[in-house]
Formats: structure tokens, C-alpha cells, sequence
């Protein structure tokens, strides 16, 4: 029997079939390349472990059919270029998806000026109700009685203006309150 007829055995096993199931479950059943859930295939980065790869999953991954294919096979530059630019795209939404994750941000209570009157806004506390990112929620512009699509410079028009304490609180609770996108 030759050597690639043993290999062929050997994935035929009990012990293949847990292994490859344990990579796909890792993976959350999509491909790491193109993100497809079909045709899973559980792939050998390297074979320094085989017969004992369920204690080093690591050198393991989870590849569509396809994906296994084009990676044993290579097909004609473009097909790599086009491969490169899923996984450039990939890590992008990746990290827009971590950038948009809302950090810590101190709580209205601590954020509220001292006393019990009503609060005149200045130029501090009008910074404090940004976002993260450095813009203004929808919810925290109806609390401070601002249109949802003010005009420029409409910010340094609130400096002085007097506002109820409720309403203030309510402006910085809206800095974490976004709207809900498909």
C-alpha cells in the first residue's frame, strides 16, 4: 500500500472524524478563508503531529472544499489575488467591528456637576456628552432640545444656556444610546 493510500485510510477513521469535527466546531462551522458553512474540511498547517492531533488542534484549520483545494492546487495568479482580498476585507471588518465595541466611559452620576440647581452649560460639559467618537447621538441632542440634523456651530450656541438637571443626565445617558442598524 502506498503512502497516499494511507493517508486516504487514516482520514476514513473514527479518530480523523473527531478531530475534524472538534476544528470545525472551533471555527464556528465556516471556512477561514472565505467564510463558507459548506463543505468543511478539517486541514493539516503541518503533520508533526499526526495520530495525535487532538492535543495540538493548533496545527490545525477549518477550509471550505474549495478553499483546500485552491490551497493543495493553486489555481492562476488572479484567483490568489482575489483570495488576498477576502482576508484583506475580512481583517478590515474585523476591525471596524472592534472600533465600533463601546469602551468604557464613566457614568452620568459621576459625570453631573455638584448641587441640586438647574446646570449652565459650558464648554467642558457640552464635551462630556460626546461619543467615543467624538460625535453626538440622536438621544443626547433631543435632550438638550437640539434638532437631529443641527447646523453648523450649533454646539458653541449652547454655551450658557441653562437646562434642568434631569434633562443634562438624560444627555449623557444618550452618549451610549445607538440607533439599531440592520
Amino acid at each position: 500500500m502506498n503512502t497516499k493510500q494511507a493517508y486516504e485510510d487514516y482520514l476514513k477513521t473514527d479518530y480523523w472524524r473527531e478531530v475534524s469535527s472538534k476544528v470545525k466546531e472551533r471555527a464556528g462551522y465556516r471556512c477561514q478563508v472565505c467564510n463558507s458553512p459548506e463543505d468543511l474540511e478539517a486541514h493539516h498547517r503541518t503533520y508533526s503531529h499526526r495520530g495525535d492531533e487532538l492535543n495540538h488542534l493548533e496545527d490545525l484549520t477549518c477550509l471550505c472544499r474549495r478553499c483546500h483545494h485552491g490551497h493543495h492546487f493553486p489555481a492562476k495568479p488572479e484567483v490568489k489575488v482575489i483570495v488576498k482580498e477576502i482576508v484583506v476585507y475580512k481583517k478590515a471588518k474585523k476591525q471596524a467591528k472592534q472600533q465600533r465595541k463601546p469602551k468604557w466611559t464613566p457614568s452620568s452620576e459621576s459625570l453631573m456637576p455638584p448641587g441640586n440647581w438647574p446646570i449652565t452649560l459650558t464648554k467642558k460639559l457640552i464635551q462630556q456628552l460626546r461619543t467615543d467618537a467624538g460625535g453626538f447621538t440622536s438621544a443626547t441632542l433631543r435632550a438638550l432640545g437640539v434638532p437631529v440634523n443641527p447646523v453648523s456651530g450649533w454646539s458653541r450656541k449652547l454655551v450658557g444656556r441653562i437646562i434642568e438637571r434631569h434633562k443634562y443626565r438624560e444627555a449623557l445617558d444618550g452618549r451610549n444610546i445607538f440607533a439599531k442598524t440592520k
